[in-house]
């Protein structure tokens, strides 16, 4: 079977969104079975707190402004697409500071155009900002790949007050553009 420490090391890289369970001893080889959590991130059951969804957000971005439409239409099938290289970036309002506490990206159909490094800003005005995430590399929970239809990015964030985020893609592809077919951003009751 895994030492403990490689046991231990993968399941810190499933983080929360699977558990290893042994099943069975074959030979020297140990089977293990990867198990869903406990609360569902397959995009079916919603997390936690409240959401805002596209239809009470705005948009603005770094490429291709005509087409944000796409990421808040409530059409999975649409897709916001940008260049997956460093510095391209997608910004997110509503109408009044809320107790931000996490990002939704749903990538749906499409499990390749997952950005490959990011960083996170909220500001209460648009102007200030300041980091409240980021990961260099990223590499999306494993599980997430099995449903690839339901395939939602959440970013859990310090719980703060802000009225716009800005996701910024930090990483590069050759191979794949960073696409987005719907945003919501939760938040905490008042």
């Amino acid at each position: 079977g895994l030492p403990d420490r490689r046991r231990q090391r993968f399941q810190r890289t499933l983080g929360r969104s699977a558990a290893l369970t042994e099943i069975a001893l074959v030979g020297s080889t140990l089977i293990y079975r990867l198990e869903p959590p406990a609360k569902s991130t397959d995009g079916v059951n919603p997390a936690p707190g409240r959401v805002l969804d596209g239809s009470s957000l705005t948009l603005r971005s770094s490429f291709d402004p005509e087409s944000l439409d796409r990421a808040r239409d409530g059409d999975r099938r649409t897709h916001w697409s940008a260049p997956m290289q460093d510095g391209e970036w997608l910004e997110i309002g509503w109408r009044q500071p809320v107790p931000v506490v996490g990002l939704e990206l749903e990538i749906s159909e499409r499990p390749h155009d997952y950005p490959r490094a990011y960083r996170i800003e909220s500001s209460l005005d648009g102007q200030t900002w300041r980091a409240v995430a980021q990961a260099d590399p990223f590499y999306p929970p494993i599980t997430d790949f099995l449903r690839p239809r339901d395939f939602v990015l959440r970013f859990d964030l310090p719980p703060h007050p802000a009225r716009y985020l800005r996701f910024e893609q930090t990483g590069a592809s050759a191979d794949h553009p960073w696409s987005i077919a719907e945003v919501r951003v939760r938040f905490d009751s008042p």
